[in-house]
């Protein structure tokens, strides 16, 4: 389609608006969009400049101004009224501004994706952007200008969001303060993300709303900046406010913020307040010598007011459990020792040997052993056995058992001489072979080279059992 322009003659495209009906096919940007919608193709509709009414469109959809699209022209394209979106749109370059008694600039609805490029919005009595509950959309504005009728003082909201919608601004403007911009996410969970932008609106994040600012200036001179209630939180980093006497964030109950790296400019004695909860980290106010938020809990890492905010942390805090510490300070902690879940927290200590095994601590070790191996050492004269030991005895000896050993305790003898080797049992204990019991604290008596038993504890008799013995054993 040629179109005849007053700086040439551009071949551009079928579906151009203008309010030249000689220049463009269409007068109106609601008829340019039902003829696309027809093809069932996605199109690309051009605005040439001037100003529309409002128009609704539930199709997938390019919008853009000639002067954006880079076609010679000059002027705004503007839309002068409501927009109903129901769709995956982007729109590039148009002014959106709302007559008197609009319900908004634009109201999205459905699960979609809208990308709004350096478009400017403008609004006297009504909310820019509104998104009811029961709506998913993902809404994107990039290098975008939002401004309101200074007059409007209370009337005009930059955002009523109520419905599950995620909403991000890159590098925008949001200014002139008189307005206010509310996340309402009763209903659902909804969230605004501001990406270096700068930001003059009061927001107000309520219900189970989020709101994320990274690298943005809050600049709201009129009243307090960002007001949140909401459990899930505000989310402020590397973020600076210029509020002059106002406060920069105020928390009411069960409201969560959480400021990282951020600077406060506020006249005001506490620029963070309310009775909700603050995580805060790297603050500094040039105005309040202590700026300390003042909210009822206050929270630094998981500290409580009054405790350190986590720039203050040093290598010797103690964190309690609650705070996701210990609540022990370690730094002297005896070898071996560890922290060990006590059903209230931790407490510092060893392991503790079962039967058959051996625990050595050392200066940041612990040496686990097994007894399955039994060591042996050689014996030619009497002496006291250990449990789980081994013996080569060489000489006429005495080998006296252990007076208090664990169930399944066990000690092995090999004869390497024809004297005498007699094992002799503690007070109250027995030594049995098969079915062949020593009286109590009795006796085993070997008198053969090559003789061996080995004699496993049980505690519930008190008896060592042979389980295994070569050679003839006298019992006494």
């Amino acid at each position: 389609m040629v179109q005849a322009l007053s700086t040439g003659t551009f071949c551009i495209s079928e579906y151009v608006v203008s309010p030249d009906v000689t220049i463009g096919n269409y007068t109106t940007i609601q008829d340019a969009v039902d003829a696309v919608l027809f093809t069932g193709v996605a199109q690309t509709v051009y605005l040439n400049p001037g100003t529309y009414a409002g128009f609704t469109c539930a199709g997938p959809i390019e919008i853009t101004s000639y002067t954006t699209a880079g076609y010679g022209t000059s002027g705004v394209s503007q839309i002068n009224g409501a927009v109903v979106l129901d769709a995956d749109i982007s729109i590039s370059g148009i002014y959106f501004s709302t007559p008197g008694g609009s319900d908004a600039n634009i109201e999205l609805m459905g699960n979609h994706t809208y990308n709004f490029i350096g478009c400017t919005f403008s609004n006297a009595l009504a909310t820019i952007l509104k998104i009811e509950a029961g709506n998913t959309p993902k809404v994107n504005f990039y290098q975008c200008n939002f401004t309101t009728d200074p007059s409007s003082v209370n009337t005009t909201s930059l955002y009523t969001i109520a419905g599950n919608a995620q909403v991000k601004y890159f590098n925008c403007e949001c200014f002139n303060g008189y307005g206010a911009a509310s996340l309402d996410s009763s209903n659902s969970t909804g969230t605004v993300s501001f990406y270096n932008s700068s930001i003059s609106w009061p927001a107000s994040v309520t219900g189970t709303g989020i709101l994320r600012a990274f690298n943005c200036q809050f600049n709201n001179i009129h009243s307090t900046a960002v007001a949140c209630s909401s459990a899930l939180g505000c989310y402020f980093t590397d973020c600076s406010f210029d509020v002059g006497i106002r406060q920069c964030v105020v928390v009411t109950a069960p409201g969560l913020a959480v400021l990282r790296s951020c600077y406060l400019s506020s006249l005001h004695v506490n620029p963070i307040a309310g009775t909700g909860t603050v995580w805060y980290d790297f603050i500094s106010n040039d105005e309040v010598t202590d700026s300390s938020p003042t909210s009822s809990t206050v929270v630094a890492l998981g500290c409580s007011l009054g405790d350190v905010k986590i720039s203050e942390l040093t290598l010797t805090t103690v964190l309690d459990n609650a705070s996701g510490g210990t609540g022990l300070d370690t730094s002297s902690a005896a070898n071996g020792t560890i922290l060990i879940g006590d059903g209230s927290g931790f407490s510092l200590a060893n392991i503790t040997a079962g039967p058959g095994v051996s625990v050595a601590n050392g200066a940041g070790t612990i040496t686990i052993s097994s007894s399955v191996n039994v060591s042996y050492t050689e014996e030619n004269s009497t002496f006291s056995a250990l449990s789980n030991e081994g013996y080569y005895c060489t000489g006429p000896l005495t080998v006296n058992l252990p007076g208090s050993p664990s169930n399944g305790d066990v000690i092995n003898i090999i004869c390497f001489t024809a004297a005498n080797i007699i094992i002799q049992a503690n007070a109250g204990q027995l030594i049995t072979m098969g079915n062949i019991s020593s009286s109590v604290a009795g006796t085993a008596t070997n008198t053969l080279v090559g003789n061996t038993i080995s004699l496993r504890y049980r505690t519930s008799t008190t008896t060592w059992v042979a389980e295994n013995f070569v050679g003839t054993w006298s019992l006494a």
